[in-house]
């Protein structure tokens, strides 16, 4: 998706230099292809978005995912269930609770 994102931009930039600098028939050209360049953008997106979520994906993000399926979402490690968190004796008179 990079790729036609900065093409996109490329051409959007094109078709803002040619109505600044007056050029009506290549202006409109212009405008037309980013019209069409927009809509097949769109398209492939919807397209990849419904046969494979993955693919439109970074590299990075899918090694991360991959690293919280494998070792868990926390880096602090494991939690500990047995273990009490605080003060044991916080809300005890004469040694009851």
């Amino acid at each position: 998706m990079t790729p036609l994102i900065w093409m996109c931009g490329a051409l959007y930039t094109l078709t803002t230099a040619l109505y600044v600098a007056g050029a009506e028939v290549p202006g409109h050209i212009a405008i037309g292809m980013s019209f069409a360049m927009t809509a097949f953008v769109a398209g492939y997106y919807i397209y990849w978005q419904r046969t494979d979520p993955n693919r439109l994906h970074s590299e990075a993000h899918i090694q991360e995912m991959r690293r919280i399926d494998l070792l868990g979402d926390s880096n602090r490690g494991p939690v500990i269930d047995a273990v009490p968190v605080g003060n044991p004796y916080v809300g005890e008179i004469d040694g009851q609770r």
